[in-house]
């Protein structure tokens, strides 16, 4: 844990200077993992700060022994990186950005996905900068050992640059987790997708593999332009059970999967969904479609993001009934992982 490290350590106080978008604006996956690792490295007694893309400026990096980039931000790594001072420690956690890139051929032949505009300017920056930039960095942590493959051959970071570190439960769900469990949704027995509405989810089809099973499906989630197709499909799709609850609590996002028969993500493409560990460790199955870096392992079904995929191992998955897992990443752990990283000789090249 990081609260165990010796007074040497201790007294080694870094400033660290973490760029990720603002918490207070967007609750998402990513936003949180932002401000849960600054909380743990304060408490290692190192100076933090949190500060949007748009708002760094040189001399905020010249101010910094560490710039950690908590997402991939293109303009501003372009921006900052190879202006600064050779001793600064720079380090990106990719979030799986570059997951797209990596398996376009065989998003392609799942005929459920096509390049979209930012997709194609996202590609054309990183076929034009990626090597040269992503290359600088002293460390890059990615999401699984697959990640790592797929970022070393696009961008030949070296492998010893490459840091395994999956997403970890926030202290927000850890905290839920360990109350009793509130009522459920209405619709039991239900399956539950938690997460953004959007095309890219794949909820519709997930609707339609629904056709003839005993089960209700639950969403929860901001609407991102996904809620209108799946009332459509929806309206097609006899007997249907289903209910949209929106954003959610995280006391209520615990009860939901404690009661659901699985967890499902059927999206066309992923990272590694924090929904899906998160099941994982309240002992609820999973099924995983579609392109994604996992989670793998007891208790997960993985299948294409196609009607008869998904019915197939939604069919699978409720039979199972894993342990709960007890080795998913925490904050602590994963600002040990860099601490640990970041404090080896500089490794870029700038």
């Amino acid at each position: 844990m990081i609260s165990r490290l010796d007074s040497a350590e201790r007294a080694a106080v870094v400033r660290i200077l973490i760029v990720a978008d603002d918490v207070a604006k967007v609750r998402g996956g990513i936003e949180r993992h932002a401000a849960e690792l600054r909380a743990e490295l304060v408490t290692a007694s190192h100076q933090v700060e949190l500060r949007a893309p748009s708002s760094v400026r040189r001399r905020d990096i010249d101010g910094a022994d560490w710039v950690v980039f908590d997402g991939v931000r293109r303009g501003a790594l372009f921006r900052l990186l190879p202006r600064s001072r050779p001793e600064t420690r720079w380090a990106l956690f990719t979030h799986g950005s570059f997951v797209e890139e990596a398996r376009t051929a065989e998003l392609r032949a799942s005929g459920l996905w096509s390049p979209g505009g930012r997709f194609q300017a996202r590609r054309l920056f990183d076929i034009v900068w990626g090597r040269r930039l992503y290359r600088c960095l002293d460390v890059v942590f990615v999401l699984s050992s697959g990640e790592g493959d797929d970022v070393g051959r696009l961008f030949g970071v070296p492998p010893q640059r490459l840091v395994v570190s999956p997403p970890f439960l926030t202290a927000e769900f850890r905290a839920a987790a360990a109350q009793p469990s509130a009522p459920g949704a209405g619709v039991e027995p239900y399956i539950l997708s938690v997460g953004r509405l959007e095309p890219r989810k794949n909820l519709p089809t997930l609707l339609a593999a629904l056709e003839g099973l005993p089960l209700g499906l639950v969403l929860a989630g901001q609407d991102r332009g996904g809620l209108e197709a799946v009332r459509r499909k929806a309206a097609s799709v006899p007997g249907v059970r289903w209910r949209y609850l929106g954003l959610i609590s995280e006391q209520e996002k615990v009860a939901l999967m404690r009661r659901a028969a699985a967890v499902v993500v059927p999206s066309v493409v992923e990272g590694v969904p924090a929904s899906a560990l998160e099941a994982l460790a309240l002992g609820r199955p999973v099924v995983l479609a579609g392109v994604a870096y996992g989670p793998e392992g007891p208790g997960v079904v993985r299948c294409a993001p196609s009607v008869a995929g998904l019915r197939e191992s939604i069919r699978a998955a409720v039979l199972l009934r894993p342990d709960p897992r007890e080795d998913v990443p925490t904050a602590a752990s994963a600002a040990q992982r860099l601490i640990e990283a970041l404090s080896g000789p500089a490794q870029g090249s700038r």
